[in-house]
């Protein structure tokens, strides 16, 4: 088996399109829904199939944009003989997923009406798996399937119209079947172990550098670019979204300690004020009394026993 360094990420743009969507390998995306949905078709075609020349005209006409190509290459779309199958890959999380992940089967569900002058006879079940390189969801179950059904009786609707199922690679727990596992091992680069399905095998294959055309390798160079230059992007946006963060707080802190303060300063200052005039006006009251004592002829012992004054504050009357 060749070395993990010789082989390009199976996640990345190419590689997923490359594998799933490249006519003569409709075995390896039978094998995924059937791994996945435990559908067997027969008769697979790829609604929008690979093409490096036709991915090169794209960028090139699109004045070296590569979300432009993003779009073409990071779904993969099939018919079934009894039913259609969709597969995408998302490196990181997007913004609204879960109504992406729906929005998409639902349409393709009822882009089929009529196809065929048939009206509602034409309507095939939609199978879309969603495989995520991040956690989405609070738990450690790996794979989930989304059915319609009845939540009281458990009982599924007469069809199978629109299933969808999300796959999480970074997560060990909650695996269907053994292939299941398989499918994570050639997702993360892992080696795939001998009892590995052949279409599983043959998947990694297809992803070997050795295999890859020189426009091919020039995309992949470009992806990579592209990636970086996100992560770049991510990484600014946190730092400045962390100094604005701490600026914001600062300037918060310092007005909340300015207000708390001042408001602090009034309230002990009132309460100093108070109380210093509750004291000066005792002393004043106490002073005008032994003043009329003294008037009066009282001697000097007896007023400083009824006031607490000194002889000396007596004297000086």
């Amino acid at each position: 088996m060749q070395d993990n360094k010789e082989r390009i990420s199976a996640t990345g743009d190419l590689a997923f399109k490359k594998v799933f969507g490249t006519v003569g390998n409709e075995e390896i995306i039978a094998g995924l829904a059937n791994d996945f949905f435990g559908i067997s078709p027969d008769n697979v075609r790829i609604s929008n199939p690979y093409n490096i020349i036709e991915c090169w005209r794209i960028y090139k006409e699109s004045g070296g944009n590569y979300t432009v190509l993003k779009h073409v290459l990071n779904d993969v779309a099939a018919d079934l003989v009894n039913g259609d199958f969709m597969v995408e890959c998302q490196v990181r999380k997007q913004y609204e997923y879960e109504g992406r992940a729906l929005f998409y089967p639902f349409k393709r569900f009822c882009d089929n009406y009529d196809r065929f002058g048939n009206k509602y006879r034409d309507l095939k079940s939609v199978f879309a798996l969603n495989i995520l390189k991040e956690s989405f969801y609070h738990d450690e179950l790996a794979v989930r399937i989304f059915r319609f059904f009845d939540d009281y009786a458990m009982i599924p609707m007469s069809k199978e119209y629109v299933t969808v199922g999300v796959f999480e690679l970074m997560k060990r727990e909650g695996a269907r079947n053994r292939n299941q596992e398989f499918w994570r091992a050639y997702f993360l680069g892992e080696k795939l172990p001998e009892s590995a399905p052949e279409y599983i095998k043959k998947a990694e294959r297809v992803i070997e550098m050795t295999n890859l055309c020189e426009e091919e390798r020039y995309m992949l160079a470009l992806e990579e670019k592209y990636r970086a230059d996100q992560f770049e992007e991510r990484l600014t946006a946190v730092e400045e979204g962390l100094e604005q963060g701490l600026k914001q707080g600062l300037e918060q802190g310092v007005k909340q300690g300015l207000e708390q303060g001042l408001e602090q300063g009034v309230k002990l200052g009132l309460e100093q004020g108070l109380e210093q005039g509750r004291k000066e006006g005792a002393e004043e009251k106490t002073i005008e009394f032994a003043r009329k004592l003294k008037s009066e002829g009282a001697e000097t012992a007896l007023i400083v026993k009824v006031t607490g004054l000194s002889e000396q504050d007596v004297d000086s009357l």
